[in-house]
């Protein structure tokens, strides 16, 4: 296995392993070329993970659109990049990236929730 490869089945799997104690089912996905469906599966129906570990530049826009392209082939509502930063091992210390058009629908639910709890 290549080292980028290596690095990316590693970070895979700290991803999740953080989300399997909420997520049982979650596990990394087979690669399936142009037809990808995101890194990560078994979260939650509608939701595309990728993930990228050890970058040597933050390729953000790349990443991205990856990630919307993962999104479409999966017919994925969220689709989001977790990505390791420098000095940092714990993925719940990685940042999660998504686009605006993702983020509000995540905002208005997480607002109403607070809402109903008061």
């Amino acid at each position: 296995m290549n080292r980028a490869l290596a690095s990316g089945t590693k970070g895979e799997n700290a991803v999740v392993g953080c989300l399997r104690p909420i997520y049982p089912m979650a596990e990394r996905r087979a690669k399936q070329g142009s037809l990808d469906r995101g890194d990560i599966g078994g979260v939650a129906p509608g939701v595309v993970i990728e993930v990228k570990h050890a970058p040597k530049r933050y390729e953000i826009s790349e990443w991205l659109k990856e990630a919307d392209r993962e999104g479409r082939n999966d017919n994925a509502d969220l689709a989001v990049v977790w990505f390791k930063i420098k000095g940092t091992q714990d993925p719940l210390d990685w940042p999660v990236m998504m686009r605006g058009r993702f983020f509000i629908p995540v905002l208005q639910e997480w607002t109403n929730d607070r809402r109903h709890a008061s």
